[in-house]
């Protein structure tokens, strides 16, 4: 008879402490909703969701992190800030070692903000007030922001570079066969420059290379163009039957003068392609690095100016703009 009441009070009481461990597991499980405790996981997630990765770094034994538990996270605006800017992961200092070794940790509590391309944010160490943890986790949503709209710009001129290598692959894959040995034009003869007055635009660098690269790159005799008085040479044959079809695109703006000289003494003074600069997908060479600087600083009012005349072009046997 004593048994069987011994037994049904220790039942009782072995029930009473198993839901007595359930509560508390269910409050602690609450109480850190607004955290994750799986590094993998927390990693995945901020990427997939676009947001900065919080690493928290704690321990048992660590009395600021006790005291950040407190009176840091358990702010209704940081618990807010965690759920809304960052995805959060708390890492036990002892039971992964491994992950603070990784991003240089060693004293506790820290927290390292990562971008969601894995790039480190920022790194604090000890314990942060309220009011400037918040701030952090502000900033970092920001330096996320600004970090996605850079990739998404280098995405955007990435699929425009991909899309114009196809087109180019297309239109020499559909371009016509060539013609038969007996009908080929021969090559282009370059005559003596100073017996023909050849005057040689950007010192015999490809002006499309030079457009689509921002590069130098010396063009080729063989492969020559003439626009308005002035022999430009090019790397390649496809890239003179580009210029040929829009020649005002790659060729100097004023045929090579420079424009603040131009705009400031009615002079039409030879720019050198040691100083160039584009505008508004169009080149400009200047004769002094000073005048460069001013266009920089105000393109649009220089660049009113439309048009010069060849013979009006006061040209020296030292310019390398476009030399005769």
């Amino acid at each position: 008879m004593i048994s069987d009441r011994f037994s049904r009070r220790a039942a009782g009481a072995i029930l009473g402490l198993l839901l007595l461990t359930q509560t508390w597991l269910f409050a602690a499980k609450a109480k850190d909703k607004f955290w994750r405790h799986n590094f993998t996981e927390a990693e995945a997630e901020a990427r997939q969701l676009g947001r900065p990765l919080l690493l928290h770094f704690h321990a048992s034994w660590c009395g600021p992190c006790r005291q950040m538990d407190s009176e840091v996270f358990n702010s209704a605006d940081v618990k807010r800030a965690l759920c809304d800017r960052v995805v959060g992961v708390k890492i036990d200092l002892d039971q992964h070692p491994e992950i603070a070794e990784k991003y240089d940790v060693d004293l506790i509590p820290a927290d390292v903000l990562i971008s969601p391309s894995g790039k480190v944010l920022s790194k604090t160490v000890g314990f942060q007030p309220r009011s400037t943890y918040l701030a952090s986790l502000s900033t970092a949503g920001q330096k996320t922001g600004e970090e996605l709209a850079l990739a998404r710009k280098l995405e955007a001129e990435r699929a425009l570079a991909k899309k114009a290598t196809e087109e180019r692959a297309l239109a020499l894959k559909n371009k016509p066969a060539a013609p038969k040995a007996a009908d080929v034009v021969p090559e282009l003869t370059i005559e003596d420059p100073k017996k023909a007055k050849l005057i040689v635009g950007l010192d015999g660098y490809c002006p499309v290379t030079l457009w689509r690269t921002r590069e130098w790159s010396k063009g080729k005799t063989s492969f020559g163009a003439d626009f308005q008085g002035v022999r430009f040479y090019f790397t390649s044959l496809a890239d003179r039957d580009d210029f040929i079809a829009e020649p005002r695109r790659y060729a100097p703006q004023l045929l090579g003068c420079d424009p603040v000289a131009l705009w400031e003494t009615e002079r039409a003074i030879a720019g050198t392609a040691k100083y160039a600069a584009f505008f508004d997908g169009e080149l400009y060479l200047f004769n002094a690095l000073a005048n460069r600087d001013r266009f920089k600083q105000s393109p649009p009012q220089f660049t009113k100016t439309r048009h010069v005349n060849l013979h009006d072009i006061e040209r020296a046997d030292t310019r390398i703009g476009m030399k005769n």
